[in-house]
């Protein structure tokens, strides 16, 4: 009897482990996350994705937890790179380089960012993300890449996210690790805050005890109290992901940005007729602030994600947060 009750238990502990490793590792335990959240009101946009468990990209990027700031005026070079993509191989570069790269710049006394400048100062053409994935793999892969995009009818082949599918698995890693994290570096740090600079920030991005729910939980972005009817701007250019309206974020406009940056603006009160795959330019009004959704008061939420992961937009304000 000893023995059976004692093994009843360790059958009870072997259970407890297995759900808890279901509910928090695999796909099925994060529908069920999602499910419970979405049941209660709560915001899903930080539980885990089903695609998430079987994901093996790198983390979010070391900038990303280490912020830079731009030159207080723009480093006048001629024809070379401009700011920020200067600031942004010196901060946003892999580790390691994709061989290529390595082989490209060479050794010198100074470092490999400084030389890698120096390289794409003569050979951007206007184009930095062209010249980081020749960078990264050489002219003959991009363009086979580009013209077998071209050969199916993929729109825009040049891009990079619109041909790297092509690339082989090699290839797409070393170049998604230098484009995609140079760009995304140089995107946050010539960002345009969405509404007037003078605005302060009422509640900032972190941890916090939440308003509404009295429960502590993640505020995926920052807070800024402007009135009704305030016109909204585009931090980046980008085109539309997604425009609607629901009982959270009220209405809400989703952009997407090159570098796998993207920003969310919600609680607005109108939206400019934007829809999923509309374009917008830096700067562009894409609506007005509002109180719609769950909200204490009138303000627009804005989030900034780096491949999904919600990252402080703050410290990327120009003249540092307010």
């Amino acid at each position: 009897m000893r023995w059976l009750f004692r093994f009843g238990f360790v059958d009870l502990f072997v259970v407890v482990v297995a759900v808890v490793a279901v509910w928090s590792r695999t796909p099925v335990g994060a529908l069920g996350q999602w499910g419970v959240a979405w049941v209660r009101g709560h915001d899903t946009s930080t539980t885990p994705s089903l695609l998430a468990f079987f994901r093996s990209e790198a983390p979010v990027a070391e900038w990303a937890d280490q912020p830079i700031a731009l030159p207080d005026t723009a480093i006048d070079v001629g024809d070379g790179l401009p700011e920020p993509y200067r600031s942004a191989v010196r901060h946003g570069l892999p580790d390691p380089l994709p061989a290529a790269t390595l082989a490209l710049v060479g050794e010198g006394t100074d470092t490999p960012a400084d030389r890698l400048i120096a390289w794409l100062d003569e050979h951007w053409e206007g184009d930095p993300e062209g010249a980081l994935e020749r960078a990264a793999i050489g002219d003959e892969l991009r363009q086979r890449a580009i013209e077998r995009a071209s050969a199916t009818g993929v729109e825009d082949p040049e891009r990079f996210a619109n041909h790297r599918r092509f690339l082989s698995q090699q290839a797409e890693r070393d170049a998604a690790a230098l484009v995609d994290g140079v760009m995304g570096l140089s995107v946050v740090l010539d960002l345009r805050w969405p509404v007037d600079d003078d605005v302060r920030i009422s509640s900032p991005f972190g941890y916090r005890i939440h308003p509404v729910l009295k429960t502590k939980k993640l505020h995926n972005g920052v807070d800024l109290p402007v009135p009704i009817g305030t016109p909204l701007h585009a931090a980046q250019s980008g085109e539309v992901i997604k425009a609607g309206e629901d009982s959270v974020s009220g209405k809400f406009v989703i952009l997407q940005h090159a570098g796998g940056i993207s920003t969310a603006y919600c609680h607005m009160s109108e939206l400019f007729g934007k829809s999923a795959g509309d374009r917008v330019s830096k700067g562009e009004t894409i609506g007005k602030s509002g109180n719609t959704g769950r909200s204490t008061g009138p303000h627009l939420h804005f989030i900034l994600r780096l491949d999904g992961e919600a990252i402080d937009p703050a410290p990327y304000r120009r003249g540092g947060p307010r």
